[in-house]
């Protein structure tokens, strides 16, 4: 038997929000202000949460090999100069950021990359030192819903 939640019956307040779904339209001149844009959108916080470094180098994987980006420093500057300091790629994460861009093996980003593609909500994890994982925001349950 599949598992199917009547979405109307187990959370009403949900069903009936979904139902009033609001779109604000904005339009780009590239797929790098597109991606730039949902960056931004993300950093807003109310349902999304920022990118992590392992988004950004899917996301710079992305525009190269579909949209023949080829500055992926040029991105990251103009990240950096459109975001508030919080959300800037510098330090760690620059380093974190230039070091799977440049020194990785391109056959370990590639399964990095394909592994957390899999996975949703596995950016979001972190390994510690001693091997330890810690999951961000990440859901228990994970229903199918039927609207």
């Amino acid at each position: 038997m599949k598992n199917e939640y009547d979405l109307k019956v187990v959370h009403l307040k949900l069903y009936e929000s979904i139902l009033a779904t609001y779109v604000h339209s904005m339009k780009v001149n590239s797929k790098e202000e597109e991606a730039l844009l949902n960056m931004k959108l993300s950093c807003r916080g109310s349902i999304r949460r920022a990118n992590n470094i392992v988004e950004v180098v899917f996301m710079l994987q992305n525009l190269s090999n579909r949209y023949g980006m080829s500055d992926s420093a040029g991105f990251v500057r103009r990240w950096n100069n459109m975001s508030s300091k919080q959300f800037q790629i510098t330090g760690k994460r620059a380093v974190a950021l230039k070091q799977l861009l440049e020194v990785a093996p391109k056959k370990a980003l590639d399964s990095i990359l394909a592994h957390v593609g899999k996975e949703p909500g596995l950016a979001a994890v972190r390994v510690v030192r001693g091997g330890a994982v810690q999951q961000e925001d990440l859901p228990k349950v994970q229903l199918p819903l039927q609207i």
